[in-house]
């Protein structure tokens, strides 16, 4: 039994994440990390980049759902508990799930954003990086090899929608 996270996926075989006394998930440690079954496990499992919004499509047979989001309408994998057009949801995607360039992508989930800060994690940076839509700030948090990008950079930021899991409400 441990509650680190990073121990617990270099020696188990299979995780058990429990949640309130109850099995939230059980799997290998990359299929609970890569593909968690709600946001407490999620977030339990590592940091990610958290938005709110509402269902503006509802999801379709391979579960593939529109979102409109503070950040612009997010594309994303609707978990079970995803309810219809209007529900209220909650998106999460890790900071390794961005990809960072310096010209815009193709494709949906794409944003320009500013180097704000900049955090040596060995191998990589951390970068906190700045998106303004509709006059409002909204921050990203983002993984980059160590010799990318530096501050006050302007980059464009693409998230592929098999990296956005969309978390109903009640989980």
């Amino acid at each position: 039994v441990t509650h680190d996270q990073i121990e617990a996926g270099a020696l188990a075989d299979k995780l058990v994440v429990m949640d309130h006394g109850r099995v939230a998930q059980v799997g290998v440690p990359s299929e609970v990390y890569d593909a968690p079954n709600t946001l407490y496990v999620a977030t339990f499992m590592g940091p990610g980049n958290e938005i709110r919004g509402k269902v503006a499509e509802s999801p379709g047979p391979d579960r593939r759902c529109l979102v409109s989001t503070p950040l612009g309408p997010i594309v994303g994998n609707a978990r079970s508990s995803v309810g219809g057009a209007g529900s209220e949801v909650t998106l999460l995607f890790r900071p390794e799930a961005c990809i960072l360039t310096t010209e815009p992508p193709e494709g949906p989930n794409v944003w320009q954003g500013k180097v704000q800060r900049r955090t040596f994690m060995g191998a990589f940076v951390e970068l906190w990086l700045s998106v303004e839509v509709a006059g409002k700030p909204h921050q990203i948090t983002a993984l980059a090899p160590k010799h990318s990008f530096s501050e006050t950079v302007d980059l464009w930021i693409q998230v592929l929608p098999a990296t956005v899991w969309v978390f109903g409400e009640t989980q």
